[in-house]
């Protein structure tokens, strides 16, 4: 199958520029720079959790609860952006605003969430939601975090 397009920020296959996102409810902002190493399967969004990824998980849940999506992705981007697209468009999600963090094999997660704040001004005016792009969690208890007032991750 086709390679995807190359990640010069957000792929000219991705929706208009992150800065231009303007968003109805806090979205879901999901990390997913990790390199992974200590599970030793690669990225952790992508490793298969009884027949869907760890991400098309979320997607459910975001699905649901009718949110977008902001990725932060690192390792193994081009491949970990085109799978959260592919997932967002089966779930019903609209399409991800796509965040690279350049360093993340010399930053941690906090470094992934200021790049997101960076390229998505809007995250920081309407709050969102965030997740670890590791997290499985049951329909209720996203569902409770989404439905918790003031900030919370």
């Amino acid at each position: 199958h086709a390679a995807a397009p190359p990640l010069a920020g957000v792929s000219a296959a991705a929706p208009p520029r992150p800065a231009s996102f303007i968003f109805a409810a806090p979205p879901l902002v999901v990390l997913c720079a990790g390199v992974g190493s200590r599970l030793g399967l690669g990225p952790k969004c992508l490793v298969d959790v009884n027949g869907a990824t760890v991400f098309e998980r979320l997607m459910t849940h975001c699905a649901r609860r009718r949110r977008r999506v902001v990725v932060v992705v690192g390792y193994e981007a081009e491949r970990v952006a085109a799978h959260a697209r592919r997932a967002c468009a089966a779930a019903g999600v609209e399409a991800p605003a796509i965040v690279e963090n350049p360093d993340f094999r010399d930053t941690n997660t906090s470094k992934s969430l200021l790049a997101a704040l960076q390229e998505v001004p809007a995250l920081r005016h309407c709050g969102f939601i965030l997740a670890d792009g590791d997290l499985v969690l049951a329909d209720a208890a996203f569902d409770a975090v989404v439905a918790a007032p003031g900030s919370i991750a």
